[in-house]
């Protein structure tokens, strides 16, 4: 693959499998509304766009009355449960690790540019020990704007100083390649992520990787 001068990473679904915390922290919101509780299978296919779109997702396809208000509620206890339990089942997909060292190692620099809340994103962060690998981490809820606009990309790249055309996101779904296009930087997708039940090769990235170890591959 080419060499990009600055990496970005979407968090959920491309570099960690967080479905199994966010599912068990759903279930128990959703139980305490006396909703029906989802599948692990529903929830990966609701991931995206931050914790709300979750919740919104998770009340319409039971038919549940959805509303600012109800939704404000239960999000503020949702990101009350998630907060102390966002590392209980999730784990980094294979070869994250070593090849977010790999690139790191031959000078490329790395970025998290995510939808879910800055607060919680650089938690995960640090709770795999990857912090060290990413000076500029980029919430949801850092700036006014989050993916699909091209805001976070553009500030992702402004803070680690690299021109856009020397950048490349790497995501999941079709909100990281809306992301990228809007930016006019290269995307590339990984398969084994939450993208709505859909498949990934439809999104029109640039391409599909099957793992991070195809970033430091020598084309």
């Amino acid at each position: 693959m080419k060499r990009y001068e600055a990496y970005l990473f979407d968090l959920d679904g491309t570099l960690v499998d967080s479905a199994p915390d966010l599912h068990q922290t759903l279930n128990r919101i959703l139980e305490a509304e006396s909703l029906n509780a989802v599948t692990l299978e529903e929830v990966r296919n609701f991931i995206g766009e931050g914790a709300r779109r979750l919740l919104e997702r998770s009340l319409t396809a039971q038919g549940a009355e959805v509303t600012d208000a109800r939704l404000d509620r239960l999000l503020e206890a949702y990101l009350a449960h998630y907060g102390r339990h966002f590392a209980d089942h999730s784990r980094l997909f294979p070869k994250v690790r070593d090849s977010l060292r790999a690139l790191q190692k031959r000078g490329a620099k790395l970025a998290v540019v995510t939808n879910k809340f800055e607060r919680l994103a650089r938690a995960v962060v640090a709770a795999f020990e990857l912090q060290h690998h990413f000076p500029v981490i980029l919430g949801g809820d850092t700036l006014p704007e989050r993916k699909p606009s091209a805001l976070p990309v553009l500030e992702a790249c402004a803070r680690l100083g690299v021109a856009l055309d020397a950048a490349v996101m790497i995501g999941d779904s079709v909100t990281d390649v809306g992301a990228a296009r809007a930016a006019k930087i290269d995307v590339f997708c990984v398969p084994y992520g939450y993208n709505h039940g859909h498949d990934i090769r439809m999104a029109g990235a640039d391409g599909v990787i099957t793992d991070l170890s195809a970033l430091v591959a020598e084309s």
